[in-house]
């Protein structure tokens, strides 16, 4: 197999993971506001969506952020890359 293979594959597989994460978001943000307006903080939601799908796609493993789910991992990563 050649190595642009490879890489194709890994970038196709990205795509429903990535479409299913999105759908995740937005639920959560529905939920957010459904009792009314309300501030989101985008970058953190973004760093966890970013977090699952690194977690998904490139390494099969889901740290369960979008859930709620607060492991180590994800825990230190907010506290190494504070914005």
């Amino acid at each position: 197999m050649e190595s642009y293979d490879r890489y194709y594959l890994r970038r196709i597989s990205a795509g429903p993971c990535l479409s299913k994460l999105c759908w995740q978001l937005q639920e959560k943000f529905e939920s957010i506001v459904a009792n009314g307006p309300q501030e989101i903080d985008i970058v953190e939601w973004m760093r966890m969506t970013a977090l699952e799908l690194i977690g998904q796609a490139g390494l099969g493993y889901s740290f369960g952020t979008l859930e709620g789910r607060n492991d180590k991992f994800n825990q230190t990563l907010k506290e190494f890359a504070c914005v």
